[in-house]
């Protein structure tokens, strides 16, 4: 994403090419390692683990595996930065923060075992996309999910201190999960002088003056960092960038950023206030929290009351009559020229569908007859409607369900009470014509 991070984070060494691995090696591609795990390819490699695809044979399903690296096994202190990564990790049940499944160790050495999202990273995904820049809709459906999940990382105790685009996956059906929580510490409880690491230019200017910060203050520090992968999507560098670390850092100290409207006058002015909030360098005049960063920017979306180009039509279907309602309302907002059509039946929406094919359905998951994922599949092997796009909006699912529904061809999933600038987001996302 910006030109000072590592170019090519997918190429990784073997442990066999690490000094000390003849001591004990990750094993080897195609391997059974402890008894349960087919052994698949290297995934990342990082200055102190690194992670493998590997299959769990006894429940069937793809996982990842993060072991210490080889060279790094006697070093204490690495040890327990790793075992501290495995226990924030388990604090934390959401679905934009990768999961982990277990904590093991096989012949001394350390490992644990995470969910395994198909996706690219955040730094991959917008290359992919032809950025950075990115539309600001799509950065509004990134970072509304990515301050999501850090907020929940808050909300269980844990600082992640490692935010930045390789650190974020793009999962199925547009989902956003932070992950590598090895700088991550639990809240502190005192004022203290802390410097936790991480990648220049997205460490807040507190802890690089080495400041007295009080506990309250710490999360703070992360949406510094969320401000920094904001302003990078959305003007296509980092609020500070320079060839030598050492100039980066003192730009982070002494200036303030450019608003990102200079950069982007196509843009209105009221995206500048909630980007530069969260950069603020003061921490007590910073953005509070990333839920309140959220807001800010969804709110700033809601109030920049961008023109809709062309009409969509689009169907609901939720068995719920009161949703449709509130459905309606958000799209008639957000796409002023598109035709939105409400079913609680499923079965007379599928049929109404495969006749007249919407462009986009938005629909529940869990409805009696036929459900989002049979709904789903029925739309997506039809001819008349494999190019309709499906957004699934339900009380009930997670990690599981986002991947199934992936797999069936589903563009994107919301987890209800919807908010709507959450919806409109997602929507404009997968209907970019609008």
């Amino acid at each position: 994403m910006s030109s000072h991070q590592n170019r090519n984070p997918g190429a990784f060494v073997g442990a066999a090419n690490f000094p000390g691995s003849d001591k004990w090696a990750v094993p080897a591609e195609g391997t059974l390692f402890d008894g349960a795990y087919r052994i698949g390819r290297t995934i990342g490699v990082g200055g102190q683990g690194m992670v493998v695809e590997a299959v769990d044979e006894g429940l069937d399903r793809k996982v990842a595996i993060k072991f210490i690296r080889p060279d790094l096994l006697d070093d204490a202190s690495v040890r327990r930065r790793f075992f501290r990564e495995a226990r924030a990790m388990a604090r934390i049940d959401h679905p934009n923060v990768v999961k982990i499944h277990a904590m093991r160790e096989w012949e001394q050495a350390p490992y644990f075992v995470m969910e395994h999202i198909q996706g690219p990273n955040l730094f991959d995904y917008v290359t992919q996309r032809g950025g950075p820049p990115l539309a600001m809709d799509e950065v509004i459906g990134l970072m509304e999910q990515l301050c999501r999940g850090v907020q929940a990382i808050h909300d269980a105790g844990a600082l992640h201190h490692d935010l930045k685009s390789t650190n974020v996956l793009i999962g199925p059906a547009f989902r956003v999960a932070v992950t590598d929580f090895g700088l991550t510490r639990f809240m502190p409880t005192r004022q203290e002088q802390h410097y936790p690491g991480g990648t220049v230019g997205y460490v807040a200017p507190e802890y690089l003056r080495r400041e007295t910060v009080p506990p309250e203050m710490a999360p703070r520090a992360d949406v510094y960092s969320l401000g920094c992968l904001l302003y990078d999507l959305i003007v296509g560098r980092p609020p500070f960038y320079a060839r030598d670390e050492k100039e980066v850092i003192h730009m982070q100290l002494n200036m303030d950023p450019v608003p990102i409207t200079e950069y982007r006058p196509e843009l209105r002015k009221v995206f500048d206030e909630p980007v530069l909030h969260a950069l603020a360098r003061d921490m007590y005049k910073r953005t509070e929290s990333p839920a309140q960063l959220r807001d800010e920017l969804l709110g700033a979306r809601r109030d920049a009351k961008f023109p809709t180009a062309m009409q969509q039509r689009i169907v609901v279907v939720d068995d719920d009559p009161t949703v449709h309602v509130f459905y309606r309302r958000i799209l008639d907002e957000a796409l002023p020229k598109s035709e939105v059509e409400a079913f609680t039946d499923p079965a007379h929406a599928l049929a109404h569908i495969k006749k007249q094919p919407p462009d986009l359905v938005l629909t529940d998951l869990r409805m009696p007859k036929i459900d989002g994922f049979e709904l789903t599949a029925a739309i997506k092997r039809d001819p008349r409607t494999r190019h309709t796009q499906v957004i699934i909006c339900t009380g009930e699912g997670g990690a599981v369900d986002w991947r199934r529904l992936q797999q069936l061809g589903a563009a994107g999933f919301l987890v209800k009470p919807v908010e709507p600038e959450s919806l409109t987001a997602l929507v404009r996302k997968v209907l970019p014509s609008t």
